[in-house]
């Protein structure tokens, strides 16, 4: 009886510590053309509220529900996409997706599954939103176009400083502040402000200036990692203006 109960006892030790182990569950899949992907070559992608993964290639829009994909292939010729190369993909408000392509911006309500045209923002942009999910774009020098909810268009701010061919980085924080870092070692800064007519003013404050010019830019929560002429890799601070090598 001794042995059993002690069988018995090392078996519940045994049960306590397989229920006490934490579990950590890992599913990696890999998508391709062969599970319906337009195209293997990926060029955006976001994912929006709901879950969902929207995938941009060069060859079309696909959306991925964790099972399954699908290609968006509108019936109604309105709903077409500008282009098949898609460049960004961005979710605002209300399930409205922001769509880049080279030949034009797409708007599309994904309530309605109705698309609007924005062609003359085509070719190579940088588009972004802010932390109240406004729409704000880069085509042209010495200007940022910002949309207007109410009248559904674009206006158009004109900001001195801005050349486009020079712009690595274009982010917003969640102070609703633009950062834009060029090739020159610079970072222009620009705080939004909003006016109950639905205009937006754009405030230079700081400029961050490095002693060299960069390579890359790249940002994520509040700070930017770049690389320099020297291959040096730094990162940049927006709220405490510190940089760290």
């Amino acid at each position: 009886m001794k042995i059993l109960s002690r069988h018995i006892k090392y078996i519940l030790i045994f049960l306590f510590l397989l229920v006490s182990i934490p579990s950590v569950g890992y599913n990696l899949k890999q998508i391709t053309n062969r599970n319906g992907l337009s195209n293997n070559s990926v060029t955006a992608f976001c994912q929006d509220y709901t879950g969902l993964l929207w995938i941009g290639t060069c060859d079309g829009l696909n959306m991925y529900n964790g099972k399954s994909v699908s290609v968006y292939k509108p019936k109604d010729k309105n709903n077409i996409l500008s282009g098949n190369l898609i460049d960004r993909i961005v979710e605002a408000q209300d399930g409205i997706m922001w769509i880049q392509t080279y030949y034009g911006l797409n708007k599309y309500d994904k309530k309605t599954n109705s698309l609007e045209h924005f062609d003359m923002f085509n070719n190579i942009l940088f588009l972004e939103k802010d932390s109240q999910n406004n729409i704000y774009l880069i085509q042209e020098n010495n200007s940022i176009f910002y949309y207007v909810k109410e009248g559904n268009r674009f206006e158009k701010a004109e900001l001195s400083g801005i050349i486009f061919d020079e712009i690595l980085d274009f982010t917003i924080t969640d102070d609703n502040r633009i950062w834009i870092f060029t090739i020159t070692g610079k970072g222009l800064c620009f705080s939004i402000n909003h006016s109950l007519e639905g205009k937006v003013e754009f405030r230079r404050e700081k400029i961050y200036s490095h002693d060299k010019s960069l390579l890359h830019c790249y940002s994520e929560d509040g700070s930017f990692f770049f690389v320099d002429s020297d291959y040096r890799l730094y990162e940049f601070e927006a709220k405490g203006h510190r940089t760290v090598y």
